[in-house]
């Protein structure tokens, strides 16, 4: 498959202005890592190569012209409109479905973060994606460009489990794309895995564990720092913005500075953050917790607990599995791999730590009369409490080998290159990272569209 866009040819694009560049050539490229899979959909099963390679068809394409193919990709057919009621229909976006959401650009012309921001922007320019605005983050991210930051700023020797970008809140971007600054001497791979499978293999292979996050949900519990905590995956203090602090709007209302706030004011501050972003997820404080036709995790909402050393514990409770509008066909949309890996608990069969075998409030509490565990510390994935008055507990260890196995099964490690670019539909696929030796740097960029975020909510 080969993709020609140019503007003097295409009525979607065409202009008038004679500054205007045109457009690159991409075609598909090939690489070892791909593999052939089959992508459910509302249509039936669709073949792949995962994920789906575009380059420039010219080896050394100039970077405007490049910028301009990113621009073109993103225009919708003559008279369609984007918003919250409308669906993408962009040639990125039916490129994107092709591909069973992932897209991989290699053999660019960006070399900076500018660059990347300007190539995202052009994406973005017709599709209706907004910059994602980060809310209760647990990791360190630095601004670089303009909607551009830090990917995980985890130690090399660190491995990140298999996820959807925020698969453990209510509040998550639809698309997440990653840039290369600089390629590790070895490792540093981005593991890949269909969500869309995922759900099917669970579907027939752990059928009781899909059906219990489907109905009663699960527990995350993120414990957040007092204060940063570099060099860490999950180093990003409560009080920043990005966290559970005040937004920059509601600092600049505030007559008395956040820093010079007595304490219980800023705890105050945090846990309305928290009840906010609980109701993002459809959780209503005034609903009867009674009410069995709603499912248990959206009755139960979030909860916010403090440490003795000042940190936050809090726990959000999500659906496992959302209906991906484009696609039709349900996600297995979580954390639950990487929040194992990060609690160390990344091979079948080993000895699991008797303090994640409590059940999770049992645990906080503990944690809260005497705080034995360091900040900020790592829980593993729990199971939301059977009804509104039970505790949420651990996994089963058939549900944790399960998920290891079968998660391992599906993952596509993708290997980098200096100005790469992974495009990731995040209701459709996860994504991790393997541990490296060298300078590996990568750079993320987060986007949100209305019309997926309206129609993916449970």
């Amino acid at each position: 498959m080969s993709l020609a866009l140019h503007s003097a040819t295409s009525p979607s694009t065409h202009s008038n202005d004679p500054s205007e560049q045109a457009s690159a050539r991409l075609i598909t490229g090939e690489a070892s890592y791909q593999r052939k899979l089959s992508i459910p959909t509302r249509q039936g099963p669709q073949l792949v190569s995962f994920p789906h390679i575009l380059q420039p068809e010219q080896p050394a394409v100039d970077l405007a012209r490049f910028l301009q193919t990113a621009k073109e990709l993103s225009q919708q057919p003559a008279g369609v409109r984007i918003s919250d009621h409308d669906a993408d229909q962009s040639p990125l976006r039916h490129l994107l479905t092709a591909a069973g959401g992932v897209l991989k650009f290699e053999k660019t012309p960006l070399r900076s973060a500018q660059d990347f921001s300007d190539f995202m922007h052009n994406l973005a320019s017709g599709t209706g994606w907004l910059p994602h605005v980060d809310k209760g983050l647990m990791v360190l991210r630095r601004p670089h460009a303009k909607n551009v930051a830090t990917a995980n700023e985890g130690p090399p020797t660190q491995a990140i489990g298999s996820h959807n970008e925020y698969g453990l809140s209510s509040h998550y971007p639809s698309y997440i794309a990653f840039f290369c600054l600089a390629s590790p001497d070895k490792g540093g791979q981005t593991p890949i895995a269909s969500s869309l499978r995922l759900y099917e293999r669970f579907e027939s292979e752990l059928n009781a564990y899909l059906q219990a996050i489907t109905k009663r949900g699960i527990a995350f519990a993120i414990h957040h720092p007092r204060g940063n905590v570099e060099g860490h995956v999950g180093g990003n203090s409560v009080f920043n913005a990005n966290s559970f602090g005040p937004d920059e709007q509601g600092a600049l209302q505030r007559e008395v500075p956040f820093a010079q706030l007595p304490e219980e004011s800023k705890r105050a501050i945090v846990e309305e953050n928290v009840r906010s972003l609980a109701r993002e997820g459809g959780w209503d404080e005034s609903a009867s917790l009674d009410d069995e036709s709603v499912a248990v995790w959206k009755r139960r909402g979030y909860s916010g607990h403090w440490m003795p050393d000042g940190s936050f514990i809090v726990v959000q409770r999500t659906p496992g599995v959302r209906i991906h509008p484009t696609f039709g066909v349900p996600s297995y949309f979580t954390n639950v791999h990487t929040r194992f890996i990060y609690a160390g608990i990344d091979k079948a069969g080993q000895e699991i730590k008797p303090h994640w075998r409590r059940n999770l409030l049992d645990l906080v509490r503990e944690q809260q009369a005497e705080q034995s565990l360091a900040s900020p510390f790592q829980l593993p994935a729990y199971i939301v409490g059977n009804t509104t008055s039970e505790d949420d507990t651990p996994f089963e260890n058939e549900w944790i080998e399960e998920n290891l196995r079968i998660t391992a099964e599906e993952q596509v490690d993708v290997s980098w290159n200096v100005g790469d670019v992974l495009l990731i539909d995040n209701l459709a696929v996860q994504h991790g990272r393997r541990p490296w030796e060298g300078d590996r740097r990568l750079l993320a960029s987060l986007w949100d569209s209305p019309f997926l975020q309206r129609h993916s909510r449970v």
